[in-house]
């Protein structure tokens, strides 16, 4: 065809099929708009593709006809060769994001761990990592001797360095094992948090179970990799590799958190098959509270998955409250005092003083920069939000298409 893009359609679900396309991009779409795609994939012209689309659905359309509803449906979808891109972008929810290892030197440091991801041996590994490290943990660990010596530094400094790229690793081995692309791994920012990421997009055209596996991937290897630090505590009896251990178990505990989009939260996307899960929980909240809801109608027409959307929206709203709640009652000084502080910690930098700038990086002001950033974000929200009602906006339609990971 013409027209469109070389792009690859995978099952998602019962109903509904992830269509990849060349520049990265990976659109969820209903079985009618499949349908579609493989009229315009499959046939070699748009006479073709008129005459096959009108047997399909059963229509008896002219071709400018046929052309308008395949403008319509996909234009700035980046499925079109006349698209250009330009509305409709790969979202990240990271900033300045740096490479640090391209997808060639990625994939050899990941290719060992593949067999690791065979999925029996995966939950085996994965279970006996978890009673593992928790019981000797329990029995051996105490907060006294975790006090890190200055000696130990350095050891604790290269230790959990390298499990943040143990991490990537594990989710680029999963990839391998199961045969999808991946790409590099790299540094940026997630909100006010330095992270390292790696790019496993295309796990989304994988089944549940596996996409399941490979998510969790990252935490996995984590584990593994404080399982042989445990090991290595039970060999020397030496306690930094035991904190470190616990270290790395509680890091990879707390990225099962389903409300920030950590590990935890792609893995509950995958168990309710939801992707976008917390912009389409917000927007059923919107939509509960809005005046065009008839709720009774709604209340009816609303099966399991939407309650337990709903529900995970609100507690994320909770969440949320609590914290603003909680800064503005406790950290109130700091957050009048916050602006002065970094106007200083900004001279500091400018003036190269490093030791006056560490002065400023205290606990209490990191917590009040979250707390600035999480304001003027919805700031810039409800600012968007009001532009966009004051001007026309053309909104893309495809039958339940909508932007993935």
């Amino acid at each position: 065809m013409s027209y469109i893009q070389s792009i690859e359609i995978t099952k998602f679900d019962k109903n509904r099929w992830v269509v990849s396309t060349p520049q990265g991009n990976h659109l969820l779409i209903n079985e009618r708009t499949k349908f579609l795609l493989l009229i315009l994939k499959e046939t070699k012209n748009k006479d073709e593709a008129l005459v096959k689309f009108n047997q399909t659905f059963d229509q008896e359309i002219d071709i400018k006809t046929f052309e308008g509803i395949v403008q319509n449906k996909f234009k700035d979808s980046d499925i079109l060769l006349s698209d250009t891109n330009k509305k409709f972008r790969k979202r990240s929810y990271m900033s300045l994001k740096v490479k640090l290892l391209n997808k060639k030197v990625a994939g050899l440091i990941a290719a060992p761990f593949g067999f690791l991801y065979q999925p029996f041996l995966f939950w085996l590994i994965l279970s006996a990592s978890l009673i593992g490290i928790t019981f000797i943990g329990w029995s051996d660990f105490s907060f006294e001797k975790s006090l890190i010596q200055p000696d130990k530094v350095i050891i604790y400094t290269v230790i959990l360095c390298l499990t943040m790229l143990v991490h990537e690793v594990g989710h680029i081995a999963a990839c391998r094992k199961f045969g999808i692309d991946h790409g590099e791994i790299g540094f940026g920012f997630y909100l006010i948090f330095p992270v390292v990421y790696a790019d496993v997009t295309k796990i989304w055209t994988l089944d549940k179970h596996k996409r399941t596996i490979a998510n969790l991937g990252g935490i996995y290897l984590e584990l593994v990799y404080a399982s042989i630090l445990t090991a290595i505590y039970l060999y020397t009896a030496e306690m930094v590799f035991l904190v470190a251990s616990v270290f790395v178990f509680i890091k990879a505990l707390t990225e099962l958190n389903p409300f920030i989009r950590y590990d935890g939260y792609w893995v509950l996307s995958d168990l309710t098959n939801t992707p976008n899960l917390l912009p389409k929980a917000n927007g059923l909240i919107s939509y509960v509270f809005s005046k065009k809801n008839n709720y009774s109608e709604s209340a009816q027409q609303w099966q399991k998955k939407h309650f337990l959307l709903f529900a995970y929206g609100v507690f994320n709203w909770i969440l949320i409250t609590t914290y603003i709640s909680w800064i503005l009652i406790e950290k109130w000084d700091d957050v009048v005092s916050f602006p002065s502080i970094m106007t200083r910690a900004t001279k500091a930098i400018i003036m190269l003083d490093l030791e006056l700038f560490l002065i400023y990086l205290k606990w209490d002001n990191i917590i009040v920069l979250g707390f600035y950033i999480l304001v003027i974000k919805f700031l810039i929200k409800y600012l968007l939000k009001i532009y966009k009602r004051n001007r026309s906006v053309t909104k893309l339609d495809l039958n339940g298409l909508s932007q993935v990971r």
